[in-house]
C-alpha cells in the first residue's frame, strides 16, 4: 500500500501528487483531432470557402500529387507535413461541447474550410473549420458528430489554403538541351549574352555588345547554366504580396532564357523567352523574383507566384563568367 499527498508542495521531491493526477473527463480524452494514418492516406481534399478546391492525391507506388490546370503534379512535401501535422499531432485548445445542435455560434454551419481524408482501405473522415461570428476564435468538428473543439491560430495556419502553396520548390523545367541563348543584365553592369552547342559543348559569350568568347571560363558557364535549370525557390508567396510586386517592378538583375518549343509530335515550333527578375532588399537578407513566359504557355498557373531566393542560390546565380 502506498499514499499520495493532496499536494505536491506536500510530496517528496520526484514523486507525484493527487493534484497531478488527471481526473476529469476530457484529461483523459485525447487532445488531437483526429488519429489518422497518414501512411495509409489516399486522396485529400481542401476546400476553402471562396476559394479554389485543393485535391491531392496518390497511389502505394508513388508519391503525391496536385491536380494542377495542366494536370497532376508533385505536392510539395513539407506543405503535406505541415497539414498531417495540424490533423494528427496539434493539440486542440479545449473541448468546447460533445452534444452541438446549433453550429452557428461556433461557425461551423457555413464553416470557412472543409477537409476531406480518405485511406487505400476506404475509409473516409470530413472536418469543418469555422470561426466564431461573436468571439472570433477557430471551431472544428467532423462532420457527422457532435463533438465541437477550439483549435489555435497556428494549428489552422499549417493548413495551406492556396495553390501555389502546394508547389514544389523547383522554379521551372528547362532541358539545357533545348536552350538556345541566355542573356543576362545586372543593374550597373554590362548585359551578358551567352549561346551553348551542348552536343559540341561549344560557348559563345558577348559582353556589352562586344565578343568576349576569348576571356569566358566555360567550367563557370556550366556551372552557371546548371544553377539556373536546377533553380529553386526557397519560398513561395504568392501572386499579390505587396513588398514583392513593388520590388519586381525594378529588379537588380533580369535573366532571359530562350528555349526551343516542340509539339507533341516532337516537331519544332519555334521558340519561348523565358525571364526571371530578381529583386533585392536593403541588406542582402531577402531576394524577391518572378518568372514569366513569353508566349504565354500553359504553365502560366505555376508562373504567377512571386517566391524568394535564398542568398546561396543568389550567390551562384551572380558567379563570376570571365577571367
Amino acid at each position: 500500500m502506498f499514499h499520495l499527498p493532496l499536494t505536491q508542495s506536500a510530496a517528496i521531491p520526484g514523486t507525484s501528487s493527487l493534484a497531478l493526477l488527471q481526473l476529469g473527463v476530457n484529461d483523459l480524452r485525447s487532445k488531437t483531432m483526429t488519429h489518422l494514418n497518414g501512411k495509409e492516406l489516399k486522396t485529400i481534399i481542401i476546400r476553402p470557402g471562396g476559394l479554389q478546391d485543393i485535391l491531392l492525391q496518390r497511389s502505394r507506388q508513388s508519391m503525391w500529387k496536385v491536380l494542377r490546370a495542366d494536370g497532376w503534379r508533385p505536392a510539395n512535401t513539407d506543405t503535406l507535413i505541415r497539414l498531417i501535422t495540424a490533423v494528427t499531432q496539434d493539440k486542440i485548445v479545449k473541448f468546447v461541447t460533445d452534444a452541438a445542435t446549433d453550429l452557428s455560434p461556433y461557425g461551423l454551419e457555413r464553416p470557412l474550410l472543409l477537409l476531406g481524408f480518405n485511406s487505400f482501405g476506404g475509409e473516409g473522415i470530413r472536418m469543418a473549420v469555422g470561426r466564431g461570428p461573436k468571439d472570433g476564435k477557430l471551431y472544428a468538428r467532423i462532420l457527422g458528430r457532435p463533438n465541437v473543439w477550439e483549435i489555435s491560430s497556428e494549428t489552422f495556419g499549417k493548413i495551406a489554403l492556396y495553390p501555389w502553396q502546394w508547389r514544389t520548390s523547383h522554379v521551372w523545367h528547362i532541358p539545357a538541351v533545348d536552350i538556345e541563348k541566355i542573356v543576362a543584365k545586372r543593374k550597373n553592369e554590362p548585359e551578358i549574352e551567352l549561346t551553348y552547342a551542348s552536343f559540341s559543348d561549344k560557348w559563345t559569350a558577348k559582353s556589352g555588345g562586344k565578343d568576349a568568347t576569348s576571356m569566358l571560363n566555360p567550367n563557370r558557364a556550366k556551372f552557371f547554366l546548371k544553377q539556373l535549370t536546377s533553380l529553386e525557390a526557397s519560398r513561395w508567396i504568392g501572386p499579390m504580396h505587396p513588398n514583392a510586386m513593388k520590388a519586381i517592378e525594378t529588379p537588380d538583375t533580369v535573366i532571359k532564357i530562350h528555349v526551343k518549343q516542340f509539339n507533341d509530335a516532337g516537331t519544332e515550333t519555334g521558340t519561348a523567352v523565358k525571364t526571371l527578375r530578381i529583386a533585392h532588399t536593403t541588406g542582402g537578407l531577402i531576394y524577391f523574383a518572378k518568372i514569366d513566359s513569353l508566349p504565354v504557355g500553359r504553365d502560366r498557373e505555376h508562373e504567377a507566384s512571386y517566391f524568394y531566393l535564398s542568398p546561396e542560390v543568389i550567390s551562384k546565380l551572380y558567379v563570376n563568367l570571365f577571367e
